[in-house]
């Protein structure tokens, strides 16, 4: 059974790609209740974060963690890389990131506008 939780936090949006074309963005960020283990992000928080081209729905990053695999992403439709990381500004300094490796540089940034 899914335990309950509360959305903390949400984000849409289309980005610019430095050189072309544009991404939409969505990241929702949700709160487990009560927490299964106080202190730990894994158990804590349930994400689930996306960006891919608009003109090509298939090219993405998505990032979510959900039993049993715990944190992880995809590129396209690559397998299930696990992650470990810590806090949630790790993890969007590691979706970022992995946007930008993904699909170049862009036009402003995703940390920046996401706000828990």
């Amino acid at each position: 059974m899914t335990p309950p939780s509360n959305r903390i936090a949400a984000y849409r949006d289309e980005i610019g790609i430095q050189g072309g074309g544009s991404l939409v963005v969505v990241m929702d960020l949700f709160e487990i209740t009560p927490a299964p283990r106080a202190g730990l992000f894994l158990e804590r928080y349930r994400l689930s974060w996306i960006a891919f081209l608009v003109d090509d729905p298939d090219r993405r990053v998505l990032m979510d963690s959900h039993a049993p695999m715990g944190l992880h992403y995809h590129l396209d439709s690559g397998p299930q890389v696990l992650v470990d990381l810590k806090t949630i500004e790790d993890a969007l300094t590691f979706f970022e990131q992995k946007v930008i490796e993904h699909f170049g540089a862009l036009e402003g940034g995703i940390y920046e506008n996401f706000h828990v």
